[in-house]
């Protein structure tokens, strides 16, 4: 991978982190750690009775419907869906968040912030994910966010629109 992307880092050896993150996965025993995902939902299936078995935060992204898939259907858990809302959420984006739960037949709950509120929330996840945050004029540019932000809004008759949606997959090992 050439050196002039933006934001690339590289290790003592000269590989890339995109490199070493592909290197890890391919590492992992994905049999076992499917054995242990039923192991713990086999405790917890019907532990509440008729209740929600596990909490999954969605978004409505393809992530988000994975999750849940995996969750409903093959690990025949009663999943509750559970959401912040955006400051100003898009059609699509409010659409996708039904269609998860219309689809696998799961309650969702929002948390609906004031803004002030969703303003500090939105400040944490760029702390949280700073290293996914570029310099301008890179599309993951604060400004740039911004920017498209406002110009989403102004398309969508809104002060600001949903700008982009982060998915990460994290891996506790």
């Amino acid at each position: 991978m050439p050196d002039t992307r933006p934001g690339i880092k590289f290790d003592e050896k000269g590989v890339c982190t995109g490199c070493r993150t592909y290197e890890k996965q391919s590492t992992i025993d994905w049999d076992s750690r499917w054995k242990e995902l039923e192991e713990l939902c086999n405790i917890h299936r019907g532990c509440n009775g008729d209740n929600y078995d596990c909490i999954i935060a969605a978004s409505g992204g393809k992530d988000s419907h994975f999750q849940t898939y995996i969750m409903k259907e093959k690990m025949k858990m009663n999943p509750l869906l559970v959401t912040a809302g955006n400051i100003d959420w898009t059609e699509t984006g409010r659409q996708n968040l039904d269609n998860i739960s219309d689809a696998f037949d799961c309650d969702v709950i929002m948390f609906n912030p004031n803004r002030h509120v969703a303003r500090i929330m939105f400040k944490k996840a760029f702390q949280i994910y700073k290293s996914e945050v570029m310099k301008f004029p890179h599309p993951r540019s604060i400004e740039s966010i911004e920017n498209l932000a406002i110009y989403r809004g102004i398309e969508s008759g809104l002060r600001k629109a949903e700008a982009f949606q982060l998915i990460r997959h994290v891996l506790d090992r």
